[in-house]
């Protein structure tokens, strides 16, 4: 009776201290700290995109949350590149960043937005409101770390990237060979200059580090130092003279966004004579005293800045002869005042003249006379009612001041019969039609985008006499000025098309000579305008978002 229950103990013992370790281990998994959603896990969570975050982090805000709001605007910023709808992101971030008293990371989201969206009073009236309690608090946060770092002392005049014995001495008109034997006679270390070394100094210098007090002799006067084991030898930093092997030194510097090639243009010509360029592995070498490669690395580190990214969007599209025609009358350009609809051609009938809509009107969200236009939903009207084709919808990317090349079209290949009737030849010969599409875009400093644009756009259109094919060819090249996320639109591609169509009765018109009789033909002429819209738009780097 005793042994069924001691093996029913036995069992129970023996899994208790399982048990334990997977409870001890649940709960460890439980307290842990979820890892950041990466971007496909937040478009499962929010299936509406950006949309879905916007509202999600305006339900926290308004439920006091701002610690998850911000959490989740500012993962949104990390996850890639982007520019839809990061005003809002911004903005939400920044209002979030004061409710959590921290004005500096507010005034940094505020900067930020007003950096890539300079024009965005009209959507967030209480923007200036905003920035003007993150100002106030980043002002008494100065106040009150400069009242903490006021205790009273001189600060110091020396320089912690200077080493050596301290040394005070006076000079005044001293030849600059016996300054430094003075110097060399205080601190006991051999200071040697060399032939080229010369001229007159005037200075007071009072317990300073050996290499700062050498700094400040030599460097007015173009003259470097290097300390090689226990003495410092002094001479001129050009290659021809006989020291520079001693004082110069060789270092490899990789810029970090630049092309190497480019450095050159854009750091003092000084630096030129010390510097190579190794284009394949994108490095400078510098072959010069510490000091000038010191002052290099920080003339490299003030340009060598990520460039801008820039998202070019575009939209060709080709209209037909009826929709040309109904370009006043029946062209649904739409848009809003307040909350009534309306056509621009019976509101604004001189506007009728498509030169102007493209000069003028060409761009969508335009505002006039409180009227909103949007011509991007227009031309998706005309392509559904078969008025107009959309040619092609490419969008790409690229960096500032670097061109942007889209090309759809196709390509085909034509012989043709070269050389004399005893030496005869056949070659094959390319000719591409389609859409080419260049843009190439410079940033300015407010947010506005000067552009370079070249759009051709090519067409097969018959054959000739030889059978080779005949290509009409409309171009057009031009720099306009834009805001960011501003759509310019591009006119007044026309081209001809001539087609002629034969009826006639059957049988009957295939009579020769008598068959003229039985049939007739037209010829109808069909009119096509190219029309190109360009968006282009300022895209965030999400390490901008590290720091909001």
């Amino acid at each position: 009776m005793i042994r069924p229950y001691n093996r029913f103990y036995k069992i129970i013992r023996s899994w208790v201290p399982v048990c334990c370790a997977l409870s001890l281990g649940l709960l460890i998994l439980s307290c842990t700290q979820s890892p950041p959603l990466l971007p496909q896990e937040m478009e499962s969570i929010y299936p509406d995109g950006i949309s879905g975050i916007i509202e999600r982090a305006t339900t926290l805000m308004d439920s006091g949350d701002y610690v998850d709001a911000a959490d989740l605007l500012r993962s949104t910023g990390q996850q890639e590149p982007s520019y839809y709808r990061m005003d809002e992101v911004l903005y939400l971030l920044g209002r979030c960043n004061i409710a959590l008293g921290d004005p500096v990371k507010a005034a940094r989201c505020f900067n930020l937005l007003r950096q890539y969206f300079p024009r965005v009073e009209a959507n967030y009236p209480l923007l200036a409101s905003w920035e003007s309690s993150a100002e106030q608090g980043v002002a008494a946060l100065k106040k009150l770390q400069g009242q903490e770092n006021d205790s009273g002392e001189e600060p110091s005049m020396t320089d912690s990237n200077h080493s050596g014995p301290l040394v005070s001495n006076s000079f005044y008109e001293t030849d600059i060979r016996q300054a430094l034997m003075d110097l060399s006679a205080q601190t006991e270390i051999a200071i040697i200059p060399d032939a080229m070394v010369r001229g007159y100094i005037t200075l007071d210098i009072i317990d300073v580090p050996l290499e700062q007090a050498l700094s400040l002799i030599l460097s007015p006067m173009g003259y470097s130092y290097r300390k090689i084991e226990n003495y410092y030898i002094v001479g001129a930093p050009v290659a021809d003279n006989p020291s520079f092997p001693l004082l110069a030194q060789t270092e490899a510097v990789k810029p970090k966004h630049l092309p190497a090639a480019e450095v050159p243009k854009l750091i003092p010509d000084y630096y030129n004579n010390f510097i190579k360029v190794n284009e394949k592995t994108n490095t400078l070498v510098i072959s010069a005293p510490p000091a000038i490669i010191d002052r290099f690395k920080e003339e490299l580190a003030a340009v060598d800045h990520p460039p801008q990214q820039v998202l070019i969007e575009a939209l060709v599209v080709e209209m037909g002869d009826e929709a040309r025609r109904s370009l006043g009358l029946e062209w649904d350009w739409s848009g809003t005042k307040g909350n009534d609809a309306f056509k621009l051609s019976k509101l604004l009938p001189s506007y009728s003249d498509t030169s102007f809509f493209l000069s003028e009107m060409f761009r969508t969200g335009d505002h006039h006379q409180g009227m909103v236009f949007d011509l991007r939903l227009a031309l998706q009207a005309l392509a559904i009612k078969d008025q107009a084709n959309i040619r092609a919808n490419p969008r790409i990317t690229t960096s500032d001041g670097q061109e942007a090349a889209i090309r759809i079209g196709k390509e085909a290949y034509y012989s043709l019969l070269q050389g004399s009737s005893a030496y005869s030849y056949v070659t094959l010969e390319k000719i591409a039609t389609g859409i080419m599409l260049m843009i190439t875009p410079y940033v300015g400093s407010e947010a506005n985008i000067t552009a370079d644009i070249v759009i051709e756009v090519s067409d097969v259109t018959g054959s000739g006499a030889t059978d080779l094919p005949v290509t009409s060819v409309r171009s057009v090249e031009t720099r306009v000025q834009i805001d960011n996320g501003q759509t310019i639109g591009i006119g007044g591609l026309v081209s001809e098309n001539k087609r002629e169509t034969r009826n006639r009765i059957p049988f009957l018109g295939d009579i020769p000579i008598l068959g003229y009789l039985f049939g007739n033909t037209t010829t109808e002429i069909e009119k096509t305008e190219v029309v190109v819209l360009i968006t282009p738009h300022l895209l965030i780097d999400p390490s901008e978002f590290d720091q909001l």
